[in-house]
């Protein structure tokens, strides 16, 4: 706790412009995002989101989005970040944002990753269906041409991709934005090394 504090109380202090992904950094303005610009992400919107990330950035006057995990969310699993206390959470974190790691393909494909190739049309609905999504990280960061058509019928305007670590820039197709996985006990010398 006291590391992650830390380590982005340092993060505030560089030159980093700290974005929110409901900032609208869409299709129109994905150009128009400052060069030295920061999306701080969280994955499958477990409690310890909420009971840390949230008032620690807030705290911080910093911005972060978790990517939740609908089915999760939804059947209101122990651990996780109930769907019904979102809009509480998203008035007492105004900076905080809410998106989708789809609803129930992370499970699927954690059984079979080969499951990745059945994703059809209705499945990215059921996906976006109880949230509205309009954001997503594929999950494990895996996804197939089909899936982008799907998930762009249903409205999803932008996806974020991990495993290829590496920056985001603009030129990278709006479906596939890298993020670069960072983990909770990451060495701080390593953790400011991607800020350079």
């Amino acid at each position: 706790m006291k590391l992650f504090i830390y380590q982005f109380s340092k993060y505030r202090e560089g030159i980093f412009f700290n974005l929110k992904i409901s900032n609208k950094i869409g299709i129109k303005k994905i150009n128009i995002v400052p060069k030295k610009s920061v999306l701080i992400t969280f994955d499958d919107g477990t409690i310890e989101q909420e009971k840390y990330a949230m008032p620690i950035l807030n705290k911080l006057s910093m911005k972060g989005t978790s990517f939740i995990l609908g089915k999760r969310t939804y059947n209101n699993d122990k651990g996780y970040i109930n769907y019904k206390r979102m809009p509480l959470l998203k008035k007492l974190y105004p900076n905080y944002d809410f998106q989708s790691h789809t609803f129930d393909l992370h499970f699927r494909l954690k059984k079979n990753k080969k499951d990745i190739y059945n994703i059809s049309f209705n499945d990215a609905v059921k996906q976006n269906l109880y949230f509205n999504f309009t954001y997503l990280a594929y999950p494990y960061g895996r996804f197939t041409s089909e899936m982008i058509k799907a998930y762009k019928d249903v409205g999803i305007k932008m996806a974020f991709i991990y495993g290829k670590n590496g920056y985001a820039n603009r030129t990278q197709n709006i479906y596939m934005i890298r993020r670069i996985k960072i983990y909770s006990d990451e060495d701080f010398y390593k953790f400011t090394s991607w800020f350079k």
